[in-house]
């Protein structure tokens, strides 16, 4: 790692489990056993603060949980169905845990959560996932202005809110239908 620091070349740096499931900003006892936030994580790798140029937060539609007994976001627990029925998806939407093969649970987006992860973390940019579940005619698309006019409201609602840019748009489960607004 120091290498790559010392020939100045870029790394990136993927955390783990979302900010509402972090150690130290979570609610305990139904959290991760990590502190998920930028600075934890360059610590863990032993990189200085001085080393570090951009953060981007990643988020999704609507949050999820394990299945059982995970806790909550503090919002409203939805339906699988609900998600299908809100996005007109023609087909079955599901996610399942990778270790217990669990449906995981859904909920309405937290923006308590989201602000007091932005106010932490201090993020320059936005990665929005799983957009395709508000309006499952856009699964897949590759160009922000195919969006729909739903997910485009989203999106703006979002940048005005935070006041961060939101440069990346997952559409699907696929590395290409990942939309990168940075050079548009």
């Amino acid at each position: 790692l120091q290498s790559h620091l010392q020939k100045n070349e870029r790394i990136l740096i993927e955390g783990t489990q979302g900010f509402g499931l972090c150690l130290n900003h979570g609610d305990y006892p139904f959290v991760t056993s990590r502190d998920v936030t930028v600075s934890a994580l360059l610590n863990d790798v032993g990189i200085s603060p001085k080393d570090f140029s951009k953060t981007i937060g990643v988020m999704r539609t609507y949050p999820i949980r394990v299945g059982g007994n995970s806790w909550s976001t503090h919002s409203l627990e939805l339906t699988w169905e609900e998600i299908e029925q809100r996005s007109c998806s023609l087909k079955p939407l599901r996610e399942y845990t990778t270790v217990t093969g669990r449906v995981r649970r859904i909920f309405e987006q937290d923006y308590t959560v989201l602000e007091r992860a932005v106010m932490v973390n201090k993020p320059d940019a936005l990665a929005l996932m799983f957009i395709d579940y508000l309006c499952a005619q856009d699964y897949g698309k590759k160009q922000f202005c195919e969006l729909s006019s739903l997910c485009l409201d989203y999106i703006s609602s979002l940048e005005q809110r935070f006041q961060i840019p939101v440069l990346f748009i997952g559409t699907g489960p696929y590395e290409d239908h990942i939309i990168d607004r940075r050079n548009s």
